[in-house]
């Protein structure tokens, strides 16, 4: 049986949530900058350099979040589960 669209999103975000995040997020900087362009008062030089770090900030959180992340489900929630099992063989 196939699955519908909208199963396929959930379990495609369920699976890679850091890509969906870095795609709203690429999106949300690319919306900004496109109406920055019409209201802002400073120079473009000076509107390009502040819209390109916003956009690697977003990047640099976003990659320390996942491997945060993907640490703290490595090393503190297999610690857990493997002190789980341990207390059950007893």
């Amino acid at each position: 049986m196939e699955k519908s669209l909208f199963a396929r999103a959930v379990n495609n975000i369920k699976e890679k949530p850091l890509f969906y995040t870095g795609c709203a997020s690429a999106t949300g900087i690319v919306g900004y900058g496109l109406w920055g362009l019409r209201t802002r008062q400073t120079r473009m030089s000076l509107y390009l350099i502040n819209l390109r770090l916003a956009a690697q900030g977003s990047f640099v959180a976003l990659l320390t979040g996942g491997v945060g992340y993907l640490l703290f489900q490595r090393y503190v929630m297999d610690n857990d589960n493997a002190s789980l099992t341990q207390t059950t063989k007893k």
